[in-house]
């Protein structure tokens, strides 16, 4: 059997105070558009598992997908640890920022991050996953899985637009 892995950003967030909170009611329909994407790529849902980061707006999304998928869902440490270490100035990339400073501010690395869910993912054996997180740690999933020809999956999945926009 081979192993999939299916990588959702977080549908689109309402602001408030300038934090990114629950789904808009856009964000809303964008997670049920995914479901019905996944839905024709899912072929063992029994033997599937969405696994969050845990925060609202994604939470929320993986519970979307997972009503409709009618699959288990999880709470998973899929952040980036210490991320909030990031401060954006206006018009600023995260995820440019994040490669320029993880060092300087202690910021765990693509590798290790990489490292770290890779385990999560290996850990889960042959069930296919469906990761549901946030913009900059999945762009480091990504990036790290295109290096790298012997990458932890026979087949990887990017659903939808992961990279809404390089302005977060």
């Amino acid at each position: 059997m081979r192993k999939n892995l299916y990588f959702i950003r977080h549908a689109e967030p309402q602001l408030k105070d300038g934090q990114k909170q629950n789904l808009t009611v856009r964000g809303t329909r964008q997670a049920r558009q995914r479901a019905l994407q996944l839905r024709r790529l899912i072929t063992q849902p029994e033997s599937t598992v969405i696994l969050h980061a845990d925060v609202p707006r994604c939470q929320e999304t993986a519970t979307i997908l997972a009503l409709s998928l009618d699959v288990p869902i999880e709470a998973a440490a899929l952040r980036l640890n210490y991320a909030d270490r990031l401060v954006l100035s206006d018009f600023q990339s995260k995820y440019s920022l994040y490669q320029a400073s993880h060092k300087k501010l202690g910021i765990e690395s693509p590798s290790e991050y990489s490292a770290r869910i890779e385990a999560l993912v290996r850990a889960r054996g042959e069930q296919t996953i469906i990761l549901v997180g946030n913009e900059v740690p999945l762009r480091i999933l990504l990036t790290h899985l295109a290096k790298r020809p012997d990458a932890m999956l026979e087949h990887a999945t990017c659903i939808g637009p992961i990279f809404i926009s390089d302005k977060v």
